[in-house]
């Protein structure tokens, strides 16, 4: 049946356009809110399927052996970036970040783990924190399952009682034919706060080439800078790639390259019905990164309709606030990005006093 627009949708169009900016989660919580102010209540499916609830401990005894510590990594991960709205999952592997779900989703992001000769690792999911818990709860089922042992994981953990299990019985019998535990985590253990969110835009930037960006990317630039900020002492963040305040795609052991051709594929973008750029490339301490490399990264970014690439100064935090810490990048680089009509910008979080 053919859907037409009614004058509910006419009259709340201008709040309902709203509340597509950002992430699933800020997206969703505006939704709830809609509903609620029209007077529909909002029930997770939690409160009315309690049994779907993960519970705590292993799913199937025999298979209960579950890396502590990178379990620990991978909620500090989530907790860490959980207030910029960036998915809900992270793979840990011997203490190392290996990969940070962006919007392409948990099975995808699973697709590209290289599996070790032994099992290893374990993936982490849990709700961001101050997440709406009545909508898009984390859940698990035989498929996650399956693909966390093709990448060769040894176990997937997730708070007990916030996370969502499908499909119990067969879940179990693939744990038991595949050897990949599943456990629900106390919330002893699965609780952690997330950090502030500093002011959106506050961002210094300085246009290296001859296209202007549009103020609202400096509302994205900051959203990048922040993750890179979070995501520093994890040893992952290099590469962000944000659009509308909405941080698509993060590299972890991937290299900045192979994660914009990932962020290209996906369907959010609209690549096939518009011609419009959208996103920006933040690449993190680029002073490290040899220039012929920053040019190919400006190719690839226009080849994945990108707007622009902004060069990331993390280090010019210590620094006086004239001081950028490296130099312009070569001429190759600007030219390239003049060449394909996108903007270049030099940038790092503005200071506060």
């Amino acid at each position: 049946k053919k859907l037409r627009p009614d004058a509910g949708l006419i009259r709340n169009a201008p709040a309902i356009l709203a509340m597509l900016k950002g992430g699933d989660d800020h997206v969703l919580t505006r939704v709830v809110r809609f509903f609620e102010a029209n007077g529909i209540e909002v029930r997770g499916v939690d409160t009315v399927a309690p049994n779907l609830k993960l519970g705590e401990g292993a799913i199937d005894p025999a298979h209960a052996v579950l890396p502590a510590d990178d379990v620990q990594r991978g909620l500090d991960v989530i907790a860490a970036i959980g207030g910029l709205d960036v998915g809900q999952a992270v793979v840990v592997r011997d203490g190392r970040v290996i990969a940070i779900e962006g919007v392409e989703g948990t099975d995808a992001m699973l697709a590209r783990v290289s599996p070790l000769a032994v099992r290893a690792g374990v993936l982490v999911k849990a709700p961001k924190p101050g997440q709406e818990r009545r909508v898009d709860l984390p859940t698990l089922g035989p498929r996650t399952v399956e693909c966390a042992a093709a990448a060769g994981l040894a176990a997937i953990a997730a708070p007990a009682d916030q996370t969502l299990l499908l499909d119990r019985a067969e879940t179990i019998a693939r744990v038991r034919a595949l050897g990949c535990a599943v456990v629900g985590l106390p919330q002893s253990v699965a609780a952690r706060a997330a950090l502030p969110t500093h002011q959106s835009g506050a961002v210094v930037a300085r246009v290296l080439g001859r296209h202007q960006p549009q103020s609202r990317v400096l509302a994205d630039v900051h959203a990048g800078l922040e993750a890179q900020a979070r995501l520093s002492p994890f040893g992952a963040g290099d590469g962000v790639i944000v659009a509308r305040q909405h941080i698509l795609a993060v590299t972890a052991s991937d290299t900045i390259v192979e994660m914009i051709a990932r962020a290209a594929a996906l369907r959010q973008w609209g690549s096939g019905s518009s011609p419009r750029r959208r996103g920006v490339l933040i690449v993190a301490d680029w002073g490290k990164v040899d220039t012929k490399l920053i040019a190919q990264l400006i190719e690839r970014a226009a080849a994945a309709r990108l707007e622009g690439v902004a060069l990331a100064v993390h280090k010019s935090l210590t620094q006086p606030a004239d001081h950028w810490g490296i130099n312009d990048p070569s001429d190759n680089a600007v030219a390239k990005a003049d060449e394909h009509g996108l903007f270049l910008l030099s940038c790092r979080p503005k200071q506060t006093t």
